[in-house]
């Protein structure tokens, strides 16, 4: 069996019960965390059709800036038809 150790005093010490049931909580709460923030078949599905079809989110920033700042809303509105479109494929699950 590994002990948990920690450096106290420039020494290494072994953790308490108390710190390792801590470390095994965040461990668990950041395996949770991480399975919520998964994409799921739908988003992937989503992110893959906005990319071949050139809504990229670096176009969209570009075609924002244009927009906005320039005042050239063509390639927005180019790419937000291109998104309505992908939206109405690939609807979000209710």
């Amino acid at each position: 069996m590994t002990l948990l150790t920690k450096t106290s005093n420039g020494k290494e010490v072994p953790l308490t019960q108390e710190e390792i049931d801590e470390f095994n909580q965040r461990e668990r709460d950041f395996a949770i965390e991480l399975e919520a923030r998964k994409p799921t078949q739908y988003q992937r599905d989503r992110e893959k059709e906005y990319n071949e079809s050139g809504a990229k989110i670096q176009d969209m920033i570009v075609a924002l800036w244009e927009k906005v700042i320039e005042n050239r809303p063509s390639n927005a509105n180019a790419i937000q038809d291109k998104r309505l479109v992908i939206k109405d494929k690939y609807p979000k699950p209710t």
